[in-house]
């Protein structure tokens, strides 16, 4: 994979690496997957989870602010699901760094 990202580089274009794992997941275990995906050198990480409920949003938020603390490389974090619409509107306001939406 670092290869394959060292040849984007080479071209002149960027990076995003996107992960999806459709479960819900704490902030430690968020942030150890952006760690992890960091080794790469990617120049975005885009990880997506699943809020199914208030207090899995919430761990979303807390989540968001622990990335912008630990990962040197921009993250966009945000969770489908149920509950996970507004974590699409406060985690970029709490430092994630693109703003996913759907227009509809």
């Amino acid at each position: 994979m670092r290869d394959f990202i060292e040849q984007i580089h080479f071209k002149g274009a960027e990076f995003l690496m996107s992960c999806h794992p459709g479960i819900a997941m704490n902030c430690q275990q968020v942030v150890d997957l952006a760690l992890f995906m960091e080794k790469r050198k990617p120049d975005i990480i885009k990880i997506v989870t699943s809020a199914t409920n208030e207090d899995e949003l919430a761990e979303s938020f807390k989540t968001m602010i622990a990335l912008k603390k630990e990962a040197k490389t921009p993250v966009s974090y945000h969770a489908n699901g149920s509950a996970g619409a507004l974590s699409r509107i406060i985690n970029p306001a709490l430092g994630g760094h693109i703003i996913f939406c759907v227009d509809r």
